[in-house]
């Protein structure tokens, strides 16, 4: 008998294999979002130990960006009409550009500028925490953009927190910030202070 964290393991490494495959995953999905409700993350941490993170990358990055790959670009998978687009202000401009690209299309300044301007949350934030497991430090303008851009929208959107995901965040900060090339002391102190207000929305339900 298979336990619930050896199912949620094959569910991903199929649906993954589906989807790169160009197939409809569809009918996977509802078990999907039933396994990776967050009250389970605790039970697949301690019986994952080690490879814990490894499944957080690997989840993370199926949900960001495995399971648009036979949809083709953001405006298909949202059905937006090209023709009825609006192109007066470079908000409209950017938007228009963007929603032509494939999620995995997606620039890090592309992702957090979708979070500032709360635009398909349901897309941004999985990317966000997709590029920041693998590069906590990331962003087009400086160190932190991204983080930055995901505090603002899980401040105003608690219900998208996600402490699994912050805690693998957290440990990888904590192993590469000394390592990091910062360009002074300020911008070391700028990040720090970034990580500061983004840990906070976490542990105020801690």
């Amino acid at each position: 008998m298979y336990s619930q964290t050896d199912e949620i393991c094959i569910y991903i490494s199929f649906a993954s294999l589906l989807a790169g495959q160009g197939e409809d995953i569809s009918f996977l999905q509802p078990r999907l979002e039933e396994l990776f409700e967050e009250k389970y993350m605790p039970q697949y941490e301690r019986e994952l130990g080690p490879d814990f993170l490894q499944f957080l990358k690997d989840w993370i990055h199926f949900i960001s960006i495995e399971r648009y790959k036979r949809d083709g670009a953001i405006y298909q998978i949202k059905k937006v009409d090209l023709q009825e687009l609006k192109h007066n202000s470079p908000l409209d401009q950017w938007f228009s550009q963007v929603i032509l690209k494939p999620v995995d299309g997606l620039f890090v300044g592309e992702i957090a500028r979708m979070l500032r301007q709360e635009i398909y949350l349901d897309i941004a934030i999985p990317c966000a925490w997709n590029e920041l497991l693998n590069d906590p430090f990331c962003g087009e303008m400086y160190d932190g953009e991204l983080l930055v851009s995901l505090t603002g929208v899980l401040s105003d959107h608690p219900q998208e927190r996600r402490h699994s995901l912050y805690r693998a965040f957290s440990g990888k900060v904590e192993r590469h910030i000394e390592a990091h090339e910062w360009a002074d002391a300020g911008e070391r102190a700028d990040f720090e202070k970034y990580v500061a207000d983004f840990s906070s929305l976490f542990m105020l339900h801690e």
